[in-house]
């Protein structure tokens, strides 16, 4: 297995945008596609998630796909009950979740595929879907040729970053983060060390830390700082806060490419070939 291909179908955090301020960036909240030869990891089941599962819906045979969940705040699962393959009978779906995140949520992360949150339940779909419990900091196990590790990250409730070694590539997904604790910023620069692609939280602006310390999430300018500690090769800054227009994030992408070479602010719709 040699070509991995990554492509980001959502890239909002907190709420879905919608408007023309926010139509080069995309409105659909985290959810990212890593397509390794027949095998799909999707990280996180935002909004986003939707317009994949039409995607992959669409193949003649959709293959097996991991649904990999960082943690399970809405915006990260809204997707999950619109998700196509579900509906398809035979479709293989492996939903990954920390045992931790699944412990402080009712119902675990397809509850929200069940009356009263959505008129059908998932039990009655006729893909074959199963949940892997995985305990933060722990490997995750998908197939023996993916190597998935989970790191803790500092947010509200169980919450975990994911290191994906596909072939010779390494991707590296860090969001939801809140900077600042100093162990925990140390055991995150060494979990990502040298990914070829490191997805970073960039919903605030240093500037706009203090008065979001608590939040759960990072700055873009900390991004920039992660990836030459880490010796990161390509940052892609993500989870934009959802009332940022494409205005304002092109003026901030255009500060990251003054300060350090290899980033750029995600859009919706982008595929990378590693």
């Amino acid at each position: 297995m040699t070509a991995v291909r990554v492509t980001f179908w959502g890239v909002r955090g907190t709420f879905p945008a919608a408007g023309a301020a926010y139509a080069r960036y995309g409105g659909d909240t985290m959810c990212i596609e890593i397509g390794c030869g027949a095998i799909t990891l999707i990280l996180d089941a935002g909004s986003g998630l939707r317009a994949l599962g039409a995607k992959l819906n669409a193949r003649s045979r959709p293959g097996r796909m991991h649904v990999l969940l960082s943690h399970l705040h809405l915006d990260h699962i809204m997707g999950l009950p619109h998700f196509a393959p579900f509906w398809r009978p035979g479709a293989d779906i492996r939903v990954h979740a920390a045992e931790e995140s699944i412990a402080q949520e009712c119902g675990g992360p397809m509850s929200i595929f069940r009356p009263p949150l959505f008129p059908l339940d998932s039990r009655h779909a006729p893909a074959n879907v199963s949940l892997n419990r995985f305990r933060i900091g722990e490997s995750v196990a998908v197939e023996k040729d993916i190597i998935v590790r989970s790191a803790p990250v500092t947010h509200q409730g169980a919450c975990c970053a994911f290191i994906v070694s596909a072939g010779a590539r390494t991707i590296a997904y860090v969001t939801d983060h809140e900077h600042g604790d100093a162990a925990t910023d140390r055991a995150v620069a060494e979990a990502v060390k040298g990914a070829d692609l490191l997805i970073y939280d960039a919903t605030f602006t240093d500037a706009e830390m203090p008065a979001h310390r608590g939040w759960g999430h990072s700055s873009w300018e900390e991004g920039l700082r992660l990836k030459r500690r880490s010796r990161a090769k390509l940052l892609a800054l993500a989870h934009h806060h959802p009332d940022r227009t494409d205005d304002e994030l092109d003026a901030r992408a255009e500060h990251a490419a003054d300060a350090c070479s290899d980033v750029f602010f995600a859009r919706q719709g982008l595929s990378l070939d590693l």
